[in-house]
């Protein structure tokens, strides 16, 4: 019983090491929208749509993410 109670723990705790180890993705380089940028040659972080494209998704994700 106490062997299972260690391995439960251990496994735990390897479990909460791996939520930092992929941090990294959360903390990737990002512009603020409109911000100013060395990326593109007039100043801007984004590219603006071409003309008359709209935005289109479909699918079971292509829902708001909030609910």
């Amino acid at each position: 019983m106490r062997a299972i109670g260690l391995l439960s723990a251990a496994l735990c705790l390897l479990g909460a090491g791996c939520e930092k180890v992929m941090q990294n993705m959360y903390d990737q380089p990002r512009y603020k929208p409109f911000a100013a940028s060395t990326l593109f040659a007039d100043g801007a972080s984004a590219r603006t749509p071409p003309e008359g494209t709209e935005p289109f998704s479909e699918g079971p994700f292509a829902g708001p993410s909030s609910g």
